[in-house]
């Protein structure tokens, strides 16, 4: 019975002796683990506000705040625009480099699990990056180009250019996200199948509207070109029984003046009927 009890005390103490020695000698590492833990998290504090001082002052950075600001990424006032564009930058760094400090400290405990994971996460960062930057570029395409149609149809006096260039930009945007969330390898295939058939069937319908309603434009412009040559501002003409001076010759109509009021005729109008010149300006 003794011997038994003996035994069992020898078990407890073997035990705790053991248990005894790994924690003295594991303590060092675990010091030493969490001293350097901090210096990442003191380190990464430090660089995050370094890299915000940075960017308030450099010019450079303010132009491309400003162009981000153009397509209304963050809000319509550039100084919160700015604003949150700084606080992303150097958050984004703050993580960066506690991640780093991260992966060191669980090498240095033997934590491989948690080294592997977070080292997949750290090696993940640059196609993240690059998705955010495909993003930005790809917004900042997308406003010129409603820009663009939107300046086009106003300068030939067609209605709907606001409906039809923001159409336009939110098309592009859509292709534009699908890329940089393929970047970033999320799966959009089933995004993708569903996206294509629904604006291949929005072009086709805008198309062919877009066909109608210019059509008649269109035709004011070709026909109304050739005689178009033949007059200018400050002539004295006589259209359809009306009699004025030409104020105004645009893509589609013609302006002319008397003392009564404003005529105003498509430029087609002057292929279809005989106009008078009375007398050149």
């Amino acid at each position: 019975m003794n011997t038994n009890l003996q035994s069992w005390v020898d078990v407890v103490k073997n035990s705790f002796n053991q248990i005894g020695v790994e924690t003295i000698t594991f303590l060092p590492t675990l010091l030493v683990a969490i001293l350097i833990l901090i210096l990442g998290l003191v380190l990464a504090k430090l660089v995050s506000k370094l890299i915000r001082r940075i960017l308030y002052r450099v010019l450079k950075f303010n132009w491309f705040a400003s162009r981000i600001n153009t397509i209304k990424l963050f809000t319509n006032n550039t100084n919160d625009s700015n604003q949150n564009l700084i606080i992303i930058v150097s958050k984004f760094t703050y993580w960066v480099i506690v991640l780093f400090f991260l992966v060191v400290t669980s090498d240095l405990l033997g934590w491989e699990i948690v080294s592997k994971e977070v080292g997949i996460l750290f090696r993940y960062i640059p196609k993240l990056l690059s998705g955010i930057v495909i993003f930005i570029i790809g917004m900042y395409i997308a406003r010129f180009i409603k820009h663009g149609i939107a300046n086009v149809m106003e300068s030939f006096a067609m209605s709907g250019g606001k409906i039809i260039s923001n159409a336009a930009f939110y098309i592009v945007m859509i292709f534009v996200t699908i890329t940089a969330l393929n970047q970033v390898d999320i799966n959009t295939t089933i995004i993708n199948q569903n996206i294509t058939i629904i604006i291949g069937a929005i072009f086709v319908s805008f198309a062919i509207a877009f066909g109608f309603a210019s059509r008649n434009i269109l035709e004011s412009f070709i026909s109304g070109s050739y005689s178009r040559n033949n007059l200018e501002i400050g002539m004295t003409i006589k259209i359809d029984g009306k009699v004025g001076v030409i104020k105004k010759i645009d893509n589609v109509s013609i302006t002319i003046v008397n003392d009564e009021m404003e005529h105003v005729f498509p430029l087609k109008r002057l292929a279809e009927t005989n106009y008078d010149i009375i007398n050149k300006k």
